[in-house]
């Protein structure tokens, strides 16, 4: 019988295999099965046992436990206070930096990471598609303007006029010196502009003064809703 951790395994198999950008028939081959199998596994109508989810994460590289993360029964996943913090960047030195200068913050803070433009895409549809929701909703997003794939004003002018991320306040990172850069990004309805320090003081104060803001002074209505 079909149960909710069935569902959700089924949801979260569609979103890895389109975060793979995987096409279903190649899945369907992989792993011998046919393409009529493959999507009544993606549409929950059918069971995934224990030893294909172990194939699939071999084919996807993860472990098999992130077909059941977040998962509580009843629905009531993500109630805790943890604040979503999604950042948009390229270079894995600056993630690392991020991270670094955020670590010590006073309130528990979960940060995803996209990559490029069509990661981002892939997050947003997702995240308006409520029957196959795997995000959470995220409370703030920090984004680099020099992304691969896309030009980084255009992202900023698409995410802001997406429904799903009304009141998620937009914090541009970038290292540009070019001071036009902060004028068309407030333009574009951007809440924030931060010039990436190398220096970690500067740049974890810079940060740390913004989290504070969002977090402590202003009220942010994703998170309040799940509260």
């Amino acid at each position: 019988m079909i149960d909710d951790v069935d569902r959700y395994v089924a949801k979260k198999l569609k979103y890895y295999r389109t975060k793979f950008d995987w096409p279903l028939k190649k899945l369907a081959d992989d792993l011998n099965v046919s393409l009529q199998q493959m999507h009544r596994y993606e549409q929950g109508a059918n069971k995934i046992s224990a030893g294909l989810l172990y194939k699939l994460s071999k084919i996807f590289k993860i472990d098999i436990s992130c077909f059941y993360d977040k998962f509580e029964k009843g629905g009531n996943e993500e109630t805790d206070k943890t604040y979503k913090i999604l950042l948009i960047e390229d270079n894995p030195d600056d993630e690392y930096f991020f991270r670094k200068c955020i670590s010590e913050f006073d309130e528990p803070l979960e940060i995803y990471v996209l990559r490029d433009g069509t990661e981002v895409m892939n997050y947003v549809r997702e995240l308006q598609d409520t029957s196959v929701r795997l995000f959470s909703q995220i409370d703030i997003i920090f984004m680099d303007l020099n992304l691969p794939s896309v030009n980084g004003f255009d992202l900023l002018n698409d995410l802001k006029k997406r429904p799903v991320l009304n009141g998620v306040p937009i914090i541009i990172l970038t290292s540009s010196i070019n001071d036009e850069d902060a004028t068309k990004s407030y333009m574009l309805h951007a809440n924030g502009f931060i010039k990436k320090s190398f220096v970690f003081k500067e740049y974890s104060e810079q940060l740390n003064m913004a989290l504070n803001y969002w977090i402590k002074a202003a009220s942010l209505p994703h998170h309040e809703q799940v509260k």
